[in-house]
Formats: C-alpha cells, structure tokens, sequence
C-alpha cells in the first residue's frame, strides 16, 4: 500500500498517511488503502488502532 504505512506493535496497529506530495489528501487510492488496511488489522487481531498519523511531516 504506497499510501500508508502500516506498523503492528503488539495489540496495536500505527497506520501513516503517505501521501506528501498531495499533503495527505484523500483521494479514492487512499480510501482503498484504507479499507485494506482495516482488513490487515482485523486479521492480525490488533486491539488498537492509532491515526491518522503521517509520513515525512505533512498532514
């Protein structure tokens, strides 16, 4: 997923947005990415999630 970054630490799940040369905004792509993300999460079984945060100081 090039527009997020995904990390699972334990019971929780840190998703990035990785978007800065559109300064993170929402596009169709990043949606997408996003309801896959969930998916990821679910089956890892992740108890927290955290986001938005973002990538290379945009937000």
């Amino acid at each position: 997923m090039p527009n997020l970054h995904l990390e699972i630490k334990g019971p929780i799940a840190y998703v990035a947005l990785n978007r800065p040369e559109k300064r993170n905004a929402m596009s169709f792509s990043l949606l997408m990415d996003l309801i896959e993300t969930r998916q990821t999460i679910k089956e890892k079984q992740a108890n927290s999630l955290r986001y938005p945060s973002r990538a290379r100081g945009i937000f």
